[in-house]
């Protein structure tokens, strides 16, 4: 056994102490190499240096093959677009239900390119386990169907992903899917790429976190469990790119819903965990922004002015406050903060202006940009393919 640029040390290989030593030159220098010293002496070395080296060049000749990832496995009536992202105990995939690809009329570049992007409203996320009967799945199904529930007969789309389907073959379900937004990104995607972040930019993320985690908490009794920049997504879920985009929740992977008796247990500790998460939330995109309050004048990089009485400068005060003096984050400190800029957050959402909106537009088409390209890539070739099959298939008729 021969070791390349290792420090000296010894390891034990089945009760065989080993001495392993750094080879600095191979072209210049004795190559070193590992010998098992015991009672059982078939593995003796040769003695001679040109030997030794004879066996260094062998051993190079065949290098060790590199890893090769198999390909995923995507449930049978999905077709598989693009890896979405990956965790320790999933990856998620954009995937297109085979029942929603329908053969263009033609493979005219007009034609085909509306046929993608009429396709590309129906991705769905499916997220594949590991592991068969992974542990972190039933909580997780478990919890998007009580969302689901829950959600029936709300007025308003809520701003949290929705359940699609799931593996029925097995007791422990292997894969769900999920809604999501053909041009879409996480919070943490859009750090550092606005010039001058729009504060209704700000006012919509808070609203619609604060309305998601409202809803969680009070009506569903579940506890997000994971609350950060990277589980907030937000994007445009149609065509129509002009208005303000959509904000999502995600990830519930962590979530867990308590039982009436125990509210209060998992409300000191997960619920607060998810109100701490909000704030990081907001403390975020806050300090990204780069935003001038207009009456003082003061960028946020540098701190708002204590003196300012304008909503962004008080608000970003209250956030911070509660942050910097944070070893117990009151549970009633939400409702309080919504009480004082809630209102405020809506008309500005409300009011928003044809400006910021094409500037929040073009950040996130920008940024979203590569990924929407290789998926609208490759939505094109299942396209191709479909026509073709259905071309043969009507000239074999």
């Amino acid at each position: 056994m021969f070791v390349l640029n290792l420090p000296i040390h010894f390891i034990s290989l089945n009760g065989s102490p080993l001495l392993i030593l750094s080879v600095h030159n191979l072209g210049h220098r004795l190559a070193t190499f590992a010998m098992a010293h015991g009672t059982d002496s078939n593995r003796d070395m040769p003695s001679n240096e040109s030997a030794k080296i004879a066996m260094w060049k062998e051993a190079l000749k065949n290098p060790p093959k590199p890893y090769v990832e198999p390909p995923p496995v995507i449930p049978s009536a999905y077709t598989l677009v693009s890896e979405a992202g990956r965790g320790l105990s999933a990856t998620a995939y954009f995937c297109l239900p085979k029942t929603a690809v329908k053969a263009p009329t033609s493979k005219e570049p007009d034609v085909l390119s509306q046929a993608v992007k009429t396709l590309a409203s129906e991705l769905q996320v499916v997220k594949v386990f590991a592991n068969s009967g992974s542990p972190f799945m039933r909580p997780e199904l478990t919890i998007l169907k009580e969302i689901q529930q829950r959600c029936q007969g709300q007025l308003e789309e809520l701003p949290l992903i929705e359940l699609l389907g799931w593996d029925t073959t097995n007791v422990v379900p292997d894969w769900i899917a999920m809604s999501t937004m053909p041009v879409c990104c996480d919070l943490a995607s859009l750090t550092g790429c606005f010039d001058q972040m729009p504060e209704e930019f700000i006012w919509l993320v808070y609203a619609q976190v604060h309305r998601a985690l409202d809803f969680l908490h009070n009506t569903c009794n579940i506890a997000h469990g994971d609350l950060h920049i990277g589980n907030v997504i937000v994007g445009y879920s149609g065509s129509n790119n002009s208005g303000l985009p959509e904000v999502k929740l995600i990830d519930f992977g962590l979530s867990q819903c308590s039982p009436s008796e125990s509210r209060l247990i998992l409300y000191m500790n997960l619920f607060d965990k998810d109100i701490e998460g909000l704030l990081r939330i907001l403390e975020s995109i806050l300090q990204d922004s780069l935003l001038k309050c207009a009456f003082c004048n003061c960028c946020l990089e540098a701190r708002f002015n204590e003196r300012c009485a304008a909503k962004i400068c008080n608000f970003y005060k209250a956030v911070d406050r509660e942050l910097g003096s944070y070893s117990y984050v009151s549970s009633s400190f939400p409702a309080k903060l919504w009480k004082d800029y809630g209102s405020h957050a809506m008309n500005a959402v409300d009011s928003c202006s044809d400006t910021s909106r094409k500037h929040i537009r073009d950040v996130i088409l920008n940024t979203t940009r590569i990924r929407r390209e290789v998926n609208e890539a490759k939505i094109e070739e299942i396209l191709a393919t479909a026509y073709d099959e259905a071309s043969t298939s009507c000239s074999v008729q």
